[in-house]
């Protein structure tokens, strides 16, 4: 019985080592990166880490030395920096299709930093303008945003314990936790059971990190639009917005468009004709063309208020 039970293990060792060995030579799971929190709170990744983001990936993404991925551009006198979520992390593309390299070869004369992580919030890119103002003094902030980034803001209409938030009731930041960042690391570096993680069906459930408040469902409700104003009037208060300008991606919401409006908030409101065209084709992330047409209308902001 035993010797049965050590051929199980065995044979059951030898599986797990060749699909192993599978996964990762035809690259079936994404790469993801390690996060580690400064000593000021930001969220960002631990340097120098480089992997591949899927199988169709030509060129892998990098980690630099500041902690974030994509361009990170210092050498001239201005630098504009260039902040937001997954889709100025973009490992979706080359380096070739980020924000900052497009920016960087229609403006040559200024440099452009890139610090972007997916997931992050609008009050969490505030707090990364802080940041790079003590580390890079940016001449100007461009924050890309989404009607995601708005609501999920706010504490008290939807709970997300990993990222940064701004709490109405206490008026303050509630600064986000790593979520389970031992179990994620077994979980990213054993590609075996990353892999059953993806492909094995599960029910979408509310968690403690997602959960959503009773009756703070539908952001057109009076009591969000009151949160709102709350947290639009924190902003303002605490953060230099003479340096940061707003990109706001087409199809927001135009409830947010409104507010940034209402307390003069500097804002470029990104078009598109086909807005399908530059998203992927099971992805509503930007693709080359995506990225190259949101860069030139940032280009044309930049040349104008250059000329100015």
């Amino acid at each position: 019985m035993i010797k049965f039970l050590k051929k199980i293990v065995f044979y059951l060792v030898l599986l797990i080592f060749i699909l192993e060995l599978i996964i990762r030579a035809f690259r079936l799971t994404p790469n993801i990166p390690q996060r580690t929190i400064s000593s000021n709170g930001i969220q960002k990744y631990k340097t120098n880490q480089t992997g591949y983001f899927n199988s169709k990936s030509k060129e892998k993404w990098l980690i630099n030395e500041f902690g974030w991925a994509g361009v990170a551009q210092t050498q001239t006198d201005t630098i504009f920096s260039i902040i937001g979520d997954s889709f100025i992390e973009n490992f979706h593309n080359p380096l070739s299709c980020h924000q900052g390299s497009y920016l960087k070869a229609l403006l040559p004369q200024y440099s452009f930093f890139e610090a972007g992580r997916s997931g992050i919030s609008f009050i969490e890119n505030l707090e990364v303008t802080n940041h790079l103002d003590s580390l890079i003094a940016p001449k100007k902030h461009f924050i890309y945003l989404n009607s995601d980034d708005f609501s999920e803001s706010i504490l008290e209409i939807k709970v997300h314990t990993d990222r940064a938030q701004f709490s109405v009731k206490s008026n303050k930041i509630i600064k986000g936790k790593l979520k389970a960042p031992g179990l994620k690391k077994i979980l990213y570096n054993i590609k075996v059971f990353h892999y059953l993680y993806l492909n094995y069906p599960q029910d979408v459930q509310p968690s403690e990190d997602t959960k959503v408040n009773d009756g703070l469902s539908n952001l057109e409700e009076t009591s969000n639009e009151l949160y709102l104003n709350k947290f639009f009037d924190f902003c303002v208060n605490n953060y230099e917005f003479d340096k940061i300008i707003l990109v706001i991606h087409p199809e927001t919401d135009k409830l947010f468009i409104e507010l940034c409006k209402k307390y003069n908030f500097k804002i470029i409101e990104l078009n598109s004709l086909d807005y399908q065209s530059w998203q992927f084709d099971n992805d509503s992330h930007w693709n080359c063309i995506g990225h190259k047409s949101a860069s030139t209308q940032v280009y044309n902001w930049i040349k104008s208020y250059s000329i100015n």
